[in-house]
């Protein structure tokens, strides 16, 4: 077993060395900032922090900034003692988790930053606010620099700020409102929804009214819309009623009112007085234009501030309307009428007899080719991001183009005077750019939108993590702090046995190899046609095997860098591979992916079906002694007898049928299954399949809050959850003592 305190330091060096090298390859604008993310108390046994140092990209001084008005005071804050977590520095703990102490095993930290759910500007422009589902950020709009933190007990949905006051309100799932003042940095209060019946899931929209007499909550269920107020005065229940949603609806705090569209009229209800609305009949012409796709994709629908005009978006449209007017002035249509089902985006080797795909896309929603639209604050300007190319700057009054840029946000929050704007970017990104020009002045790159794979290193010193944002980051073993990034969209990780390789598979098919211990990374060509979803080390660290969704693997010789073989399990029905394992003292192989059950390689290259399963499996782990083999999915088993002179023996796991196994691992003893659902980490004995517990990842539902990965540590004290929010939960025994 490995003592956590005596752990060298020796391959964290390699690793600052080859990160180094790395990172030359890049502009320095986009390397990402480093943010001392550690839920563990430091300690002096810590390891040694990043060795690169963070850029900030260059100010375009053409674009006005707003004038500093004040500036909130910086105090150290503790981010989970309020959560109630036992803050336990992780070097000290000294027990491997097995069956006998299961029942003690519990979260002791949260690493990573998340993603991005909601961004907002403070009224001044001072404060930009990232709410995640630990908490919200607040940054220095001028420096985007990092200011305060504030944990949430449920995940950041939305964020309102007010107008006079250092307060912002956060909504959070499971109907919680928590108020903050960020001057004085504490907490002010916590209101509940009163509604009971709430389903998941749904959205909240919080807002200060513009006399800050009120906090507003609406709450989108998918038949009604919940309106809740509270005074700010004393902060207590000024009214709460439900109507019904309709086709499509907006809201205007401005103007005390929701907007609801049926196919005939707009219905504007007031939202302090549940009795009093008023309807406008919609002439036919503008009934035509906006409903026609409304069964293929949800409308948005934006107003301007005094609610003189609202723009719909329908999808594949923009149209401007004016209230007090029967006909639209333009229409701006130009965009496609839909976008090719990604489910469908394969290639050719994933066709299979009859020139198709053996897989069904049709439960997959259709994608709206309009991501969003957004009005500037003067309502002069609206910016529209068109999912996948560009996103134009027009004027309302006329659709007169000003500018366009090739990049895609799906959030944009405005300067107060329409200066610039922070624009949420897919994979997490937030750049600041400026309205005149579209130019970019500076970015955020802490908030990846998802993170892929995990991997523990073999002396258990550090996490390497892939993420979509183009970085795999560092994370110490010994208290959870990052210790540096290496460059690399990686979907899929994996250390070499003896620790001096690490295998990333990109998204885009290629099969980079990190020589650690020399300080540079080389390719392996040609690679996949598509990401690489898996990896897996043969034992004595010479061969590689590769899972894509181009439905194919391929086992790699990584001595003379070449592929030795490519294979498709069945030729006749492709499907795109999702897991490969590799069994050191058998030379087996298993593949798997989204159909057609799991598939045995022996040493002889034979290739057969091991155990049938239409819908497939996400992930399979081999059990340390290599006596079992698990494998996750809609119907998740442990199977035993794994040699190919075995008969085999499979055992369901009988969880919620709501709760789809995600990935697995086992305890470093084998004796116990560690399985990840959408919901919790579930514990199964490894001799009889039977359950014995489970942890919830999130108290409530969580935006992106599905496991990726989860992985036991070589030591077997930790269990590292990779979640798509980009957070790493991290479970174990507590430490009963720091001697």
């Amino acid at each position: 077993m490995i003592d956590r305190q005596t752990i060298p330091l020796i391959s964290l060096c390699l690793i600052f060395m080859l990160m180094a090298a790395a990172c030359q390859h890049q502009p320095a604008s986009s390397t990402p900032e480093m943010l001392v993310t550690a839920t563990a108390s430091r300690t002096s046994r810590a390891t040694a922090s990043a060795t690169l140092t963070p850029t900030q990209n260059p100010t375009n001084t053409a674009t006005p900034e707003p004038t500093q008005t004040r500036t909130p005071t910086i105090t150290p804050t503790n981010r989970w003692g309020e959560r109630g977590l036992e803050l336990t520095p992780l070097a000290y703990i000294q027990r491997d988790i097995h069956i006998q102490n299961i029942d003690s095993v519990q979260e002791l930290a949260i690493w990573g930053t998340g993603r991005a759910n909601d961004i907002l500007l403070s009224p001044d422009g001072v404060l930009l606010a990232v709410g995640t589902n630990i908490g919200v950020y607040l940054y220095d709009s001028l420096t985007i620099e990092l200011l305060l933190f504030f944990p949430t007990r449920h995940a950041v949905q939305s964020i309102a700020f007010s107008n006079e006051n250092p307060w912002i309100a956060l909504g959070e799932s499971g109907g919680i409102i928590e108020i903050f003042d960020y001057v004085e940095i504490m907490p002010m209060r916590t209101l509940k929804i009163n509604q009971t019946n709430l389903i998941s899931p749904y959205r909240m929209s919080l807002a200060f009214s513009g006399d800050e007499s009120y906090i507003t909550s609406i709450i989108k269920t998918d038949a009604e819309i919940h309106i809740n107020r509270w005074h700010t005065s004393d902060w207590q229940s000024a009214i709460s009623f439900s109507i019904d949603r309709g086709l499509a609806d907006y809201i205007n705090i401005d103007t005390d009112l929701l907007g609801i569209f049926s196919k005939d009229a707009l219905i504007l209800q007031s939202l302090t007085h549940p009795d009093e609305s008023h309807s406008i009949p919609l002439t036919t012409p503008v009934s035509e234009l906006l409903w026609h796709q409304i069964s293929a994709y949800e409308p948005e629908i934006i107003s301007s501030r005094d609610g003189d005009f609202i723009l719909f978006n329908t999808g594949n449209a923009v149209i401007p309307r004016h209230i007090s007017e029967e006909k639209v002035a333009y229409r701006l249509d130009e965009y496609p009428e839909s976008l090719p089902n990604p489910c469908y985006d394969a290639p050719d080797t994933c066709l299979n007899a009859n020139g198709g795909f053996s897989w069904d896309c049709r439960c997959i929603p259709s994608i709206p080719p309009i991501e969003l639209i957004e009005l500037s604050p003067d309502n002069v300007m609206v910016l529209i991001s068109q999912y996948e190319g560009s996103s134009e700057f027009r004027r309302v009054s006329d659709s007169v183009l000003a500018w366009e840029i090739e990049e895609v946000f799906i959030d944009v929050t405005f300067s107060p005077g329409s200066e610039f704007f922070f624009g949420l970017k897919p994979d997490g990104m937030i750049e600041k750019r400026g309205t005149l020009d579209g130019d970019l002045i500076g970015s955020l790159n802490r908030h990846p939108s998802k993170l892929y794979d995990l991997a523990f290193s073999p002396d258990g010193s550090v996490l390497a993590a892939g993420f979509n944002d183009g970085y795999i980051r560092f994370y110490s073993l010994l208290d959870g702090q990052m210790l540096g990034v290496l460059n690399g969209n990686a979907q899929s990780l994996t250390f070499s046995p003896d620790g001096s390789l690490l295998a990333g598979g990109l998204d885009d098919g290629r099969v980079r190899i990190y020589e650690l211990d020399l300080g540079r990374f080389y390719e392996i060509s040609p690679g996949h046609m598509e990401a690489v979803t898996d990896l897996a080390f043969s034992s004595d660290g010479k061969q590689l095997l590769t899972a894509s969704d181009d439905c194919t693997a391929s086992l790699w010789d990584l001595t003379d860098r070449y592929r030795k073989w490519q294979f498709m399990p069945d030729e006749d029905n492709p499907f795109r591979l999702r897991d490969v394992e590799m069994v050191a003292n058998t030379s087996l192989k298993f593949i798997s992916g989204n159909r057609n059950g799991i598939f045995r390689l022996e040493a002889n290259e034979t290739l057969d079906v091991w155990f049938s399963s239409e819908v497939g499996f996400s992930d399979l782990t081999v059990s340390p002694n290599e006596l079992y083999l698990g494998a996750a999915g809609t119907q998740s088993w442990l199977l035993t007898n794994l040699e190919p002179a075995l008969s085999i023996n499979p055992h369901p796991l009988e969880t919620d049928p709501l709760s789809k196994g995600v990935a697995l691992s086992f305890t470093s003893d084998s004796s116990v299954l560690i399985l990840a659902t959408a919901q919790d980490l579930q514990f199964w004995s490894a001799a009889n399949a039977g359950f014995l517990k489970n942890l919830p990842i999130y108290a409530e539902p969580a935006p992106n809050s599905q496991p990726v990965d989860v992985e036991t540590s070589p030591d077997g004290m930790l269990i590292a959850l990779g979640t798509q929010d980009g957070m790493i939960h991290i479970f174990g025994l507590p430490s009963t003592s720091l001697d």
